[in-house]
């Protein structure tokens, strides 16, 4: 099924990089990567609603390679395998080739809900990389509790400096730093094992460094005003919030699996969703319980007592990372205000690979859990890639098809259009469609203006975008049904177009000068 899972990807990846970038999300990181070379030292870059720093410095370090546009598509698939393989390598290393393969089949197979986050560079996919990272670390440190402490702080220092970069990023903090850190620590507390003290204190210090750093760099990015969209702030959750939150976290957790089917017509495609997406609700549940009864079997005596052993002790804390890394995302998604919709999960990716590696590593010792896990993972696996090799890549947004996108990119340039405005499903997807050659930026309608009824729009942008051109064609893109994120006919405010073109949902209107002067902030 891993295998399996690996060549739909590869036989895929053209028409699933083509889906993804249709979607604006996805297509803004390398608009703003290809766009702030040229921008003056004075613009503001905006981000979205987390600061995507560490993924801006890597489209940023390879823009010079030939094709890199293909290296920048192509660097999400590779970084990814690589994730999943680190995860299974762990796993095998430490509870043996059949665990080993129910994660990386589970995992492989990636799921509708899973690929935006592993096969793009700006929906949280780095923090779940950093996570897996520092979960295969502390396995091999818990192997070498006897490590010279020179080698111990060296070590601490290369992947703390590491972590930092992710930790700009702070979902990293509650899946993958904190696990990280509190792992050996509570093992220790609820053992009394003496040998993951020095494991305990080494992993705290690594966070510490690690969060620090992280600060230092996000410190570093607001002084050259690259900032996160500033209204986006987290909040605990009210005392009556429990019962929405735990319904999105459940369709969540749905997501995950490929599922989303709460309140969708029933049909074969609904039954699939259902048994996917139930497959991992039920998973989630089966991991809870599990956490609670390993904590209690710490407590009591009843494991990792046998500490000195470096097999014991690397089953021990892969075992506890891996709950944490499972119950920390998912606590935090019920007390804050971050769940707003399914498409949320993009927080719990981890909470998926959690479970991934956990469930199969308990079971190994149990024959009837293997026997129920064989059947689970197997039918989980072959309902995905069934989905993926009959129904082809996911429609991942709103904005224009592709062939539409492509038709009206085309036009422009034989106009001799290069500037003009569209809403945010359309602008950055047709910038990138366009190969550099068109440079559309995003705006929205505010509604009861009339001097200026376009304004700038608040995410993914660069302020230089929308500096006035005088005497200069420009061109507004309309696309049906209007909404906060798509526009309407342009307003008569803007005069009367000289040309007009329509691409399926998608019209053009051109007019001859800078609609841009007459945008308002926002």
């Amino acid at each position: 099924m891993a295998l399996a899972g690996l060549v739909v990807v590869a036989v895929q990846a053209r028409e699933l990089v083509a889906a993804l970038y249709l979607n604006p999300d996805y297509a803004s990181a390398p608009v703003i990567a290809s766009a702030i070379g040229d921008a003056p030292h004075d613009r503001i870059v905006t981000l979205g609603n987390y600061p995507w720093y560490e993924s801006l410095w890597m489209l940023r370090a390879t823009e010079w390679l030939p094709g890199h546009r293909q290296v920048w598509q192509g660097l999400p698939f590779l970084i990814s395998v690589a994730t999943i393989g680190i995860v299974v390598r762990s796993c095998w290393r430490t509870f043996g080739p059949w665990a080993a393969a129910a994660t990386a089949a589970a995992l492989a197979v990636t799921s509708s809900g899973m690929r935006p986050v592993l096969f793009t560079l700006d929906a949280h996919g780095g923090a779940v990389t950093h996570a897996v990272v520092l979960g295969a670390v502390l396995v091999v440190a818990a192997r070498r509790p006897a490590l010279p402490t020179r080698q111990l702080v060296l070590g601490g220092a290369v992947l703390a400096a590491f972590t930092a970069a992710g930790a700009t990023d702070r979902l990293l903090l509650v899946t993958g730093i904190l696990p990280f850190a509190l792992a050996p620590l509570l093992v220790w507390w609820l053992t009394g094992t003496g040998v993951y003290r020095r494991l305990a204190i080494a992993a705290t210090g690594v966070a510490v460094a690690s969060v620090a750093g992280g600060e230092a760099l996000t410190a570093l990015m607001h002084q050259q005003d690259v900032v996160p969209l500033p209204t986006f702030v987290l909040h605990f959750a009210g005392s009556g919030d429990a019962p929405v939150h735990l319904e999105v976290l459940l369709d969540a957790l749905a997501d995950l699996g490929g599922g989303r089917f709460f309140g969708e017509q029933v049909d074969a495609g609904g039954l699939i969703d259902a048994m996917t997406g139930s497959a991992v609700i039920l998973a989630a549940l089966v991991g809870s319980v599990a956490a609670i009864r390993w904590t209690r079997g710490l407590a009591e005596g009843r494991v990792g007592r046998d500490g000195g052993t470096p097999a014991a002790r690397s089953q021990v804390l892969f075992v506890t990372f891996w709950l944490l890394a499972f119950a920390l995302p998912a606590l935090s998604f019920m007390l804050t205000s971050a769940p707003q919709e399914a498409g949320s999960s993009r927080y719990l990716v981890i909470v998926f690979f959690a479970l991934a590696a956990v469930l199969p590593a308990l079971a190994v010792a149990m024959p009837r859990a293997r026997r129920v896990l064989v059947v689970g993972v197997l039918g989980f696996s072959i309902a995905t890639l069934g989905r993926h090799v009959v129904e082809g890549a996911e429609t991942f947004g709103g904005g224009p098809s592709g062939p539409d996108a492509a038709a009206t990119a085309g036009w422009l340039r034989d106009q001799d259009l290069h500037v003009g405005y569209a809403g945010y499903q359309d602008a950055p997807v047709l910038t990138w469609a366009s190969r550099g050659k068109l440079a559309v930026h995003p705006v929205y309608t505010n509604v009861g203006r009339t001097t200026q009824p376009l304004c700038r729009f608040p995410l993914h942008t660069i302020s230089s975008w929308y500096t006035p051109r005088p005497a200069t064609r420009t061109f507004i893109i309309a696309h049906a049904p209007a909404g906060y994120t798509q526009l309407a006919e342009p307003s008569p405010a803007f005069g009367r177009p000289v040309a007009t073109k329509t691409f399926g949902r998608l019209a053009i209107y051109v007019y001859d000068h800078d609609v841009g002067s007459q945008l308002g902030t926002g």
